[in-house]
């Protein structure tokens, strides 16, 4: 069956945190009622989460989406438009259906905010990086594209986008 479980509200916390364990895989779902635009940090590492819902978080700064199963590369320039951090690392972009978004290249670059500082993308991509997609991002000073450890099947390998490397 299903079981429904109520917390109490918080009232006018800056920080709530919501800690859900289970022995058992099944799914969950989880419904937060707050006004959006009070969230300004948000942390969903490890939730096997596969869609970001099509909401819009306008004051998010901090965006922590590690590890989950998200194939098709968000629009986060809708879903948070003010984003400053983001660590998206480890979800299999290289499988998405968009071959043009398998790799980071203008597709990618145009679904993220100009407003970012920090980018953390291990195990994301494979292949290319495309030359000049990050001059938009005049606030960027942190990036990590690195081949992850956890993923041990994102390589970034050669590839016919441009033979000069370019």
């Amino acid at each position: 069956g299903t079981s429904i479980q109520d917390f109490p509200d918080v009232g006018s916390n800056v920080a709530s945190t919501l800690n859900y364990r289970s022995p058992f895989s099944s799914e969950k779902f989880i419904e937060i009622y707050t006004n959006p635009t009070i969230i300004t940090s948000l942390t969903l590492n490890n939730c096997s989460i596969q869609e970001i819902p099509k909401s819009r978080l306008t004051s998010l700064d901090t965006f922590s989406f590690s590890t989950n199963g998200l194939v098709d590369f968000p629009d986060l320039v809708f879903f948070s438009p003010a984003l400053k951090n983001l660590n998206i690392s480890n979800n299999p972009f290289f499988n998405g259906s968009d071959p043009d978004q398998r790799y980071f290249g203008p597709k990618i670059a145009a679904k993220l905010p100009s407003t970012l500082r920090s980018l953390s993308i291990p195990g994301c991509f494979r292949g290319s990086f495309v030359q000049n997609q990050l001059n938009k991002f005049t606030l960027l000073s942190s990036i990590d594209a690195s081949r992850s450890n956890f993923n041990t099947t994102a390589f970034f390998y050669p590839d016919s986008k441009n033979p000069n490397g370019e």
